[in-house]
């Protein structure tokens, strides 16, 4: 909520999400935070504060590399990392252009999640016949965009699965920095290979994209991630430790 400002922006609820929060910016983990008045959008009302905290990370990264690979409807998807945070907005925002989408989950205890569930088919990444199983969805043809939530693992494997000029975006890297590809097959294929950073989005440039993606919630197409813990602001140190640990979920800080 809005408490000092423009008289018009008082005690409006809003919301925010930014490459520019936590590094450059103070207040990230605090009771107040200075930011530019072109930052502030409404959040969304369908929303609590806590579901709108666990938003932006989440579904801007999604928006960013959906929108960056042109994925169009009719096209196909397909999403490794389907049950994590980004993975499940990205399904959802898909779904919402039309597409097609193929989800491969990691097949732990608790997946699919309520996001993955809405892919059009889910595969078990651990099934050695996963790639045989997303060409056969596909008529051979492999998919259109394959968005990469899983990292440097599987960077090979879904490179191999993209249709003839086929998209992948690649938004990390949490084990694996370098990978190697078949540059025979990824120039043969007409291939292109996106990353995608959302640090480079500032405040100001992260409402932008919130502005697109309120209505989404706003209507009900759009679900928030999973918040698995809400711990209070004093607790900060801990709730990063079960982050930085694999904790499932969004863990949210909250003031009290």
């Amino acid at each position: 909520m809005v408490v000092d400002g423009p008289k018009e922006w008082i005690d409006r609820e809003v919301w925010g999400t930014g490459g520019d929060v936590g590094f450059t910016r103070d207040g990230t983990d605090a009771e107040y935070i200075q930011v530019p008045v072109a930052s502030l959008v409404e959040k969304s009302e369908r929303l609590s504060h806590a579901e709108a905290g666990s938003v932006g990370v989440t579904f801007v990264t999604a928006w960013c590399s959906l929108e960056y690979a042109r994925l169009s409807e009719g096209e196909t998807l397909a999403v490794f990392g389907a049950n994590g945070g980004v993975g499940g907005a990205a399904i959802q925002i898909a779904k919402h252009l039309g597409a097609r989408v193929i989800g491969i989950h990691r097949g732990e205890p608790g997946s699919p999640t309520p996001a993955s569930r809405l892919a059009d088919i889910l595969i078990d990444s651990r099934d050695p016949e996963m790639g045989t199983q997303l060409r056969a969805h596909t008529a051979g043809r492999g998919a259109d965009v394959i968005f990469n939530a899983a990292g440097g693992p599987v960077f090979g494997i879904a490179l191999d699965l993209l249709a003839h000029r086929g998209r992948q975006v690649e938004i990390t890297a949490p084990t694996e920095r370098r990978a190697t590809l078949d540059l025979v097959n990824f120039y043969h294929n007409e291939s292109q290979l996106l990353g995608v950073d959302t640090l480079k989005r500032d405040l100001t440039a992260s409402a932008r994209i919130l502005e697109e993606l309120r209505p989404g919630f706003d209507s009900g197409i759009y679900q928030p991630p999973v918040i698995s813990r809400s711990m209070p602001l004093a607790q900060a140190p801990q709730a990063y430790e079960l982050v930085a640990k694999g904790q499932p979920g969004r863990v949210v800080l909250k003031l009290r």
